[in-house]
């Protein structure tokens, strides 16, 4: 199939963020004396909106009258502590993006904050191949709502059917499904499951996606 335009994922797909951010989320939370096991974070933060994770943090308790600003900012503050120390980039995963930017407009589609999503394509130093990054922000639902995708396809002036996605979670392959996209779904072995099922690919690294 021949592809106008890729959008990646963000965390777990390019870098190895996603889990940095569930247990960031649950010391966080265990810390101010909410019982949070692994399962239980895994499914308030894998794949979804920062807002709406934040949102749903902020009427808990303890947090009640705090704003998700401040939220998202103690979390964020146990996220650097535990990534301070080393790249977690996916190799692959950047090869592929800059090898697709070659041939068509690529796109960073994530549920995350969209300064923090900026900074990290900066980081990974492909800041200079997408030709749009979209954040939590950008739309009113996020994933497993097909909209963020939607939105990334407008703007880039190309058909939904001819995006190939490229995603790690349940949301986020129900969302490019629910777009009418091409999705190829990364499972990590060692990384809290999701169902990535309905995906039309699935991969262990994205070295392994069949791209020219």
């Amino acid at each position: 199939m021949k592809f106008a335009a890729a959008l990646f994922d963000l965390d777990g797909t390019l870098q190895d963020s996603e889990i940095h951010w569930i247990l960031a989320t649950q010391a966080f939370l265990n810390d101010n004396g909410l019982d949070f096991n692994l399962a239980a974070t895994t499914a308030l933060v894998y794949g979804r909106s920062s807002t709406e994770i934040y949102l749903e943090i902020a009427a808990m308790e303890p947090f009640r009258g705090r704003t998700i600003i401040d939220l998202a900012s103690c979390i964020r503050d146990y996220y650097e502590r535990m990534t301070d120390d080393g790249d977690i980039s996916f190799p692959s995963s950047v090869a592929l993006l800059k090898r697709m930017a070659q041939d068509m407009p690529v796109a960073i589609v994530s549920g995350s904050p969209l300064k923090d999503v900026k900074l990290a394509a900066h980081d990974l130093g492909v800041d200079g191949d997408v030709s749009l990054i979209l954040g939590a922000e950008d739309v009113e639902r996020g994933k497993p709502a097909p909209d963020c995708f939607l939105k990334a396809a407008s703007m880039l002036g190309v058909d939904p059917a001819k995006c190939a996605v490229f995603e790690d979670s349940t949301a986020g392959v129900a969302a490019a499904k629910a777009a009418g996209m091409f999705c190829v779904a990364l499972v990590h072995s060692d990384r809290p499951p999701q169902d990535v099922s309905p995906a039309d690919v699935v991969v262990n690294d994205l070295s392994e996606f069949n791209y020219p």
